[in-house]
């Protein structure tokens, strides 16, 4: 008969920790815990609720721009967005740097407080552009104010831009009636001077003034922060942690106190 070797009995150590030694050292300290975790519980309440005070809201002017009249056969004719997309950057620029000084200069002249701050976008894919005064605590009558005298300069600009196109082409359908007026209606000068009025009319047609749709329309920013939901989850997740976390850190500290009253 082989005599088997006996394996060796798995060593036990004096400092192994079992889930039975962690959960008596949680429950000895519990108290910590729940300090712990209700101080991080009211922490996260009370910011819920000083937060909550704060009403943050977004007005939105929304203007219509203006479809300006094909003037040379270069210029596109079919689709309106084509003859304004072109000028939407130049536009913003515009905007941002010279009608929005002209309109606060105008406002501080009535009133003190300029609104914050107004941004100007485009809508993508369609002839419109928004005012946009994002905040905390605005005053709607300051923020209409401001938005209107803004989109006021942004209208009367696009507007007489397309009143300068339009009345070229009137100059030049008077023109033309001018031609028909001193040559026969059978002459072949007349007959082009009829078709090229009409190509003028049916150009003079297809412009559109700018508008505004829209002036200070407030709606509430929700998601401007954390949900209130969302806070609290967070919250009851940290102080789960840091309650454990200060249980057994308060073991350690019992335990190193015993060790230095021995030593001593």
């Amino acid at each position: 008969m082989t005599d088997q070797k006996q394996q060796p009995p798995h060593p036990y150590y004096d400092d192994e920790i079992s889930l039975v030694d962690l959960a008596t050292t949680f429950i000895r300290h519990r108290r910590v815990f729940y300090a712990v975790f209700v101080l991080v519980m009211v922490a996260a309440l009370a910011f819920v609720l000083l937060r909550g005070h704060e009403e943050t809201s977004q007005y939105t002017t929304t203007l219509q721009l203006s479809v300006l009249p094909v003037l040379g056969d270069s210029e596109p004719t079919g689709d309106n967005q084509m003859r304004v997309d072109g000028r939407v950057p130049t536009l913003l620029a515009k905007i941002n740097s010279h009608w929005l000084p002209i309109a606060r200069e105008q406002f501080n002249q009535e009133q003190d407080g300029w609104p914050g701050t107004i941004r100007a976008e485009a809508v993508e894919d369609t002839q419109l552009i928004r005012l946009i005064s994002p905040g905390t605590n605005l005053s709607e009558e300051s923020v209409r104010e401001a938005h209107r005298l803004l989109a006021g300069l942004i209208i009367n600009a696009q507007n007489e831009r397309l009143a300068q196109r339009t009345n070229l082409l009137e100059q030049q359908i008077q023109a033309m009636n001018a031609i028909l007026e001193s040559r026969s209606p059978e002459s072949l000068v007349a007959a082009q001077a009829i078709e090229t009025r009409t190509e003028l009319q049916q150009k003079a047609a297809t412009g559109e003034p700018a508008e505004v749709l829209s002036l200070a329309s407030k709606s509430d920013n929700t998601d401007s922060g954390p949900s209130m939901k969302l806070i609290l989850a967070l919250g009851i997740v940290l102080g789960l942690m840091l309650g454990i976390f200060a249980a057994f850190v308060a073991e350690f500290g019992s335990q190193v106190r015993q060790a230095m009253k021995k030593r001593g």
